[in-house]
């Protein structure tokens, strides 16, 4: 509880809503995102969320939104008081790795590891609320599917989705910093940055490099 109240003083000037999730009147909804979709290593982290609509919290409300445009701390905070109270809902994270990524392209496999995270759920949801344009071509017709253009900004599910993809993919690339110290994951998480960039030239890629990937000032594609 006392991590609810810290969030008391922290409401920022936006935040989603339940508008979708009304909509489909409330239950059996699930809010589908990832994190590291353009990353040049590691994976991308899919999350799916149910949310409980009658317990999460109106602190939560005032401050869940898109992962992007929260600091560190709050999005951790925020994710720590979700994971450890289950009666707020329910998340599955699906980590897609660069070995499935280069087989099929990074579009396609974060797809395929957005309906392995819907599948987690028993009994699984009647609606996906997509972050996003697209559909999950092969998913099950028996989950109905919403793909919304910056659904992270509109859909507490969505966004909740976000945040817990975005925090828990951090914490793994931290950990793949210890065993390849070189290429800054610490910080840049995967991402391009000089310091990544270098150290490809220097000492190329690692297995946890994504495949195929063209980047702009090295000769050749990541391989």
């Amino acid at each position: 509880m006392k991590k609810i109240k810290k969030l008391r003083s922290s409401a920022i000037n936006k935040s989603a809503t339940f508008h979708f999730e009304a909509q489909l009147g409330y239950q059996g909804v699930a809010g589908i995102d990832e994190a590291g979709y353009g990353a040049w290593a590691g994976p991308v982290a899919v999350c799916a969320v149910m949310l409980n609509v009658r317990s999460f919290p109106e602190e939560l409300q005032k401050i869940v939104y898109d992962s992007k445009h929260l600091k560190i701390k709050m999005r951790t905070l925020i994710h720590d008081i979700f994971v450890s109270n289950p009666e707020y809902g329910v998340s599955y994270v699906e980590m897609v790795w660069p070995e499935e990524i280069h087989q099929l392209n990074v579009l396609n496999a974060t797809l395929c590891g957005m309906e392995r995270a819907l599948l987690k759920f028993v009994p699984q949801p009647s609606h996906a609320l997509i972050d996003g344009p697209r559909r999950i071509p092969f998913l099950s017709k028996d989950i109905t599917q919403h793909p919304i253009i910056k659904g992270d900004q509109k859909s507490y599910s969505i966004a909740m989705a976000s945040i817990i993809a975005k925090v828990q993919r951090d914490l793994l690339m931290k950990e793949m910093h210890q065993q390849y110290p070189l290429y800054g994951w610490d910080t840049n998480k995967g991402y391009g940055t000089k310091k990544h960039e270098e150290a490809l030239k220097m000492f190329g890629c690692c297995p946890y490099h994504r495949k195929g990937y063209k980047i702009k000032g090295l000769q050749t594609r990541l391989n």
